[in-house]
């Protein structure tokens, strides 16, 4: 079987094991790479939003411990409506929510230990969260968001976080909508490649075998082929033949051993007057 589609087994194989390799790559390590690129680009934008709050309303909320006037209120329900974002919360460097744009959660703690171990040590931490599933604060979010917190730094202390929530349910959608319709454009071109591979594969094992085939035929008929070559030493009187042994043979027996050739005895015009005058006399 191996000898047979030999062709076939060293390249059709293996391009069919290296595009398996690319189907797989492609959803399931390269989407991945774009949805990291919108989780970057979302991370920045809280960074941006994380400073103009900062700049904004820092000051101003920390003054207040439980209640927030309502223009400061409809200030920032303002600004976080143009910046399409899901939720706003400012976390005081105990954790505690001295703010959230979900009032219900303002006075709870965040003791997590990404809170503890990097936020509160002045790094960003940044995760995405789809549509329907919790978020850090436990919360069903109904987008896909992405929630980052960004850490308030003041000579390299830590005063608190912001934790800002984009909404990148529209870019997701993009982005599924784009990588599908590329991945079919992609399978669709593989399997003709495959097809046409596997095609080329079997015709050319096809006229391999062919060609072998006609050749084996011709081995066999030339190694049936016997032919005399050489000098071949014979009798100047009774016409016998020297093998390379040193017998004598009659050439119909030496002939026929060394050839394929066959005898079928007849007589020639000249004995057949030798032998027969008479006959031949008669016949004339």
């Amino acid at each position: 079987m191996f000898k047979r589609f030999r062709v076939f087994w060293f390249v059709a194989l293996p391009s069919f094991a290296l595009s398996c390799v690319t189907l797989l790559y492609y959803p399931f390590f390269l989407r991945s790479d774009f949805n990291m690129e919108i989780i970057n680009e979302a991370q920045e934008d809280s960074k941006k939003v994380a400073r103009y709050f900062i700049n904004q309303y820092l000051t101003e909320l920390l003054d207040y411990d439980s209640s927030i006037p309502g223009k400061l209120e409809k200030a920032i329900t303002r600004d976080i409506n143009t910046f399409d974002l899901w939720k706003v919360r400012l976390f005081s460097s105990e954790g505690n929510i001295v703010y959230s744009s979900k009032k219900s959660e303002i006075g709870d703690v965040n003791t997590k230990p990404y809170f503890t171990g990097i936020v509160a040590k002045g790094q960003v931490y940044t995760k995405i969260v789809k549509k329907a599933a919790m978020t850090e604060c436990g919360t069903m979010t109904p987008y896909d968001v992405v929630e980052t917190y960004v850490p308030i730094m003041v000579s390299r202390n830590f005063m608190g976080a912001f934790e800002i929530y984009v909404n990148v349910t529209e870019q997701m959608n993009r982005l599924k909508i784009l990588f599908w319709h590329s991945y079919a454009v992609i399978a669709s071109v593989t399997v003709l490649f495959l097809s046409l591979i596997a095609w080329f594969s079997l015709r050319i094992d096809r006229a391999t075998r062919q060609r072998e085939r006609i050749i084996a035929e011709l081995q066999n008929a030339l190694s049936e082929i016997k032919t005399l070559r050489g000098i071949v030493p014979i009798c100047a009187s009774c016409k016998n033949i020297r093998d390379d042994e040193g017998y004598w043979h009659q050439v119909e027996s030496y002939v026929r051993d060394h050839s394929e050739a066959e005898f079928s005895h007849s007589i020639c015009p000249d004995c057949a007057k030798n032998l027969y005058p008479d006959l031949v006399k008669d016949k004339e």
